[in-house]
């Protein structure tokens, strides 16, 4: 049951709280040595991982253009389709508008011609 635990907590990312853990073999290497050891790369394994980066962010940039575009134009579509009913609403308040005051004169005409002369 002990060793259980033990074996769960040997990775020091899986303890809450700790930052950094110098091990034995950390302690042992000269500032110099620990510089060089970090200045070691691959340059064949980091070619191809730069290349797959660059190839997977500018995926992206064209994911993120071709969404832009598609954005963009929803959106003029639907300025399009508010500004039509804008207009509509603005056309049918003055149809309405004239239609009262026709209606008034016509009872006006009406009002006169039954109160005429008699």
């Amino acid at each position: 049951m002990q060793n259980r635990k033990v074996g769960l907590l040997r990775n020091s990312s899986t303890i809450r709280g700790v930052k950094k853990i110098k091990t034995i073999t950390n302690l042992f290497h000269s500032p110099e040595e620990r510089n060089y050891l970090l200045s070691i790369v691959d340059q064949k394994e980091f070619s191809k991982n730069e290349t797959r980066e660059r190839a997977r962010f500018a995926s992206q940039d064209a994911a993120k253009a071709l969404f832009e575009k598609k954005y963009y134009k929803a959106r003029e579509k639907l300025a399009a389709i508010f500004n039509k009913n804008r207009q509509l609403t603005e056309l049918r308040l003055e149809l309405q508008h004239n239609r009262a005051v026709n209606n008034m004169k016509k009872q006006q005409k009406d009002l006169d011609r039954t109160n005429g002369p008699r």
